[in-house]
């Protein structure tokens, strides 16, 4: 296949993603609702153990591994809603389940889903690592942001916002941990801050975007002119 062919396949794949626009929306708003109930049960528990919840004399120390075992489970639980959710509007289609735009889609989640693989590897190499889960924490939330954003070109637009709302938090977040003008706000640090800006962003945002995607299904369309 030639550089003129691939871009026009390209294209072509694209323009078909853009044109199922309202479809994929419908297929995200339940998918995030599933991840922003596990996420915040989850962060609820892992808050509790950190002694933000609850009495502080619970509060245990937690390495990376502490922090990464439970968050698998949303993974798991949003991963496979997704998945669910994708074959069954495949079938009610009768197109094949991995579509030309779902390898797109994969291709353009691929690098940043490595990176952040990679971190959340080296960290569980290191379980003593006290510092782990905050780092592992931010990675998740900022790379996810980005390979939201990498989908910008064919995904609905709702999906680039809250790409862009995964990554400001993450970058506000880092601004405040190192502003040597600001008091430490110690929330914000160790394995609290870690639980919390997970809480925030896959757990909150993820039930904010569910909502709206919801609701935007359920407005009536204005009535056109003939």
């Amino acid at each position: 296949m030639d550089d003129r062919t691939r871009a026009e396949e390209h294209l072509r794949v694209i323009r078909s993603l853009m044109e199922r626009v309202t479809v994929y929306r419908a297929i995200s708003a339940p998918t995030a609702l599933v991840g922003a109930l596990s996420s915040l049960a989850v962060a609820g528990w892992m808050l509790s153990r950190t002694g933000f919840i609850g009495s502080a004399e619970r509060e245990l120390p937690m390495t990376s591994r502490d922090f990464i075992t439970p968050w698998v489970l949303p993974l798991l639980l949003t991963a496979a809603a997704n998945t669910f959710f994708i074959w069954q509007e495949a079938a009610r289609d009768q197109r094949p389940f991995l579509s030309p735009g779902l390898r797109l889609a994969l291709r353009s989640l691929l690098p940043a889903m490595l990176v952040a693989a990679a971190v959340t590897f080296v960290a569980w190499r290191n379980p003593s690592d006290l510092d782990g889960p905050l780092i592992v924490a931010l990675s998740w939330v900022s790379f996810y942001g980005v390979a939201l954003l990498a989908t910008l070109n064919f995904a609905p637009r709702s999906l680039s916002v809250l790409g862009w709302s995964f990554v400001v938090t993450a970058v506000l977040w880092l601004l405040l941990l190192s502003a040597p003008t600001l008091p430490v706000i110690p929330v914000l640090h160790g394995a609290t801050g870690a639980n919390l800006i997970m809480g925030l962003t896959f757990g909150v945002y993820h039930l904010i975007y569910a909502v709206a995607a919801w609701s935007s299904r359920a407005s009536p369309k204005p009535p056109t002119a003939e």
